[in-house]
């Protein structure tokens, strides 16, 4: 996900702006799949 939205900005398919944003929401998605996990590991 994090490389698909990279090579959309790199190939201009994304502006900067919106690029970051999505960045931003992947990573927080990220650490809550990651609590999840470890969670369920329990």
């Amino acid at each position: 996900m994090e490389y698909a939205c990279f090579l959309a900005k790199d190939l201009d398919y994304l502006e900067e702006s919106k690029y970051l944003e999505i960045y931003k929401m992947a990573g927080e998605v990220k650490a809550m799949l990651i609590g999840l996990i470890k969670h369920l590991r329990q």
